[in-house]
């Protein structure tokens, strides 16, 4: 179980408010037109993205604490969808094979968490070599759609979203308020 084992850092089963975006990241998107001319943005994101809005103090006041567990959600995540999935010591994010398949990327204020993740599903992946994803130079990006070689991208997309909320569930012990934007 991911919280404080002291019971000081226990919370109701609804403490954690995951709003799960089912869209392409437009801040992405934003991001890459203004400095990439010619990207067709549209199609560069195409990946679950959550941004869970927790209130640490409920759980433990540990910045580390909480990446490590983001990251064990989407870890979980991916073991439903069968890719073995795993941590790169020294860099935050979720990684498959040596390749970095989720990107974690928080704002806290107040101990309340913003912002989130983004697993690659369909996301086209070309679109990453022109650019040094996640300021890690030589990072190899992959997605859900190329590690398991097969299923349509709505099929794909449903069943990342299934998997996430339940890597959710398992990994902080809550039960998720999901709003689509």
């Amino acid at each position: 179980m991911a919280r404080d084992s002291s019971g000081s850092g226990s919370s109701p089963k609804t403490g954690l408010r995951a709003v799960c975006r089912t869209m392409c990241c437009y801040c992405w998107s934003t991001r890459l037109s203004s400095h990439w001319a010619g990207i067709s943005t549209p199609s560069i994101c195409c990946s679950p993205l959550g941004y869970p809005i927790l209130d640490l103090a409920a759980y433990r006041k540990d910045l580390h604490w909480y990446l490590r567990t983001l990251e064990q959600a989407l870890i979980e995540a991916l073991g439903i969808l069968a890719i073995p999935a795993e941590r790169n010591p020294g860099f935050t994010g979720v990684w498959t094979g040596g390749r970095k398949i989720a990107s974690i990327g928080i704002h806290v204020k107040q101990w309340v968490t913003w912002h989130g993740f983004a697993l690659n599903v369909t996301t086209d992946l070309a679109h990453f070599e022109r650019i040094v994803p996640c300021g890690i130079p030589g990072v190899v990006m992959t997605s859900v759609q190329r590690e398991r070689g097969a299923g349509s991208g709505e099929q794909l997309w449903g069943e990342a979203v299934q998997a996430v909320i339940r890597g959710f569930e398992m990994t902080f012990d809550v039960d998720p308020i999901l709003k689509s934007a």
